[in-house]
C-alpha cells in the first residue's frame, strides 16, 4: 500500500479527498484483514507509491495520482500545491529585484508584490520579463523603465536619465 507518511507531499488527490481520509481508509483496510487474508505492508520510502501491482517512485517533477495510480506532471501553466495536493494555476506577480520602474505610489507597488508572493500558486515574473502588467510578465527594452501607472514601458525625456534609487527620471 502507498506509504502515506513518506509520500504525502507528492500525491495528487481528487476533490473531497484528504490525506487524513486516505490514512483512515488504509487503517480500516489493515484492521479488516484477517489472519487468512493478505497482509497490507506499506511501500518502502524509496518507492512509496503502490499502483496495484508494485511499489514505485515518481520522477522528479511528477506526482502520484491516486485516481489513475500513475505518475503525472502538472499541466502547463500550473504548479503542484503541497497543501491541497492538487495542480493549481500559476499566478504571476512583479519581480521587484529589477529597480527600473516608477509609480506615483511606490509603497503600494512594493506591498502588492509582497502580498502576492504569499498567495498559493504565486510565482515571481522571470528576471528577463520582471513586470506584471495585469495580464502577463513583460520586460522593457534597454534604456527604458516600467511605469506602473500606465502599465507600460517608457523612456525618460531628453536630458534626463532613470534613477533606480528614486524610481524616476532625473536630470542627467
Amino acid at each position: 500500500m502507498t506509504n502515506l507518511p513518506v509520500s504525502a507531499d507528492r500525491l495528487l488527490l481528487p476533490d473531497g479527498t484528504t490525506i487524513t481520509t486516505l490514512q483512515t481508509q488504509q487503517q480500516s483496510a489493515a484492521a479488516a484483514s484477517s489472519p487468512d487474508s493478505i497482509t497490507l505492508v506499506p511501500c518502502p520510502a524509496d518507492k512509496p507509491f503502490y499502483n496495484n501491482q508494485l511499489c514505485i517512485n515518481c520522477p522528479t517533477g511528477q506526482y502520484f495520482s491516486i485516481v489513475d495510480l500513475t505518475c503525472q506532471s502538472c499541466p502547463a501553466g500550473s504548479v503542484y500545491n503541497v497543501t491541497s495536493h492538487k495542480c493549481i494555476a500559476v499566478t504571476y506577480y512583479t519581480n521587484l529585484k529589477n529597480n527600473n520602474w516608477t509609480s506615483t505610489n511606490p509603497t503600494n507597488i512594493q506591498k502588492s508584490a509582497t502580498d502576492a508572493s504569499g498567495n498559493v500558486g504565486a510565482v515571481a515574473c522571470p528576471v528577463d520579463k520582471p513586470f506584471f502588467d495585469g495580464k502577463q510578465c513583460v520586460g522593457c527594452p534597454d534604456g527604458s523603465y516600467f511605469n506602473f501607472d500606465g502599465l507600460k514601458c517608457e523612456k525618460c525625456a531628453s536630458g534626463t536619465i532613470f534613477s533606480v534609487n528614486q524610481h524616476s527620471c532625473v536630470k542627467s
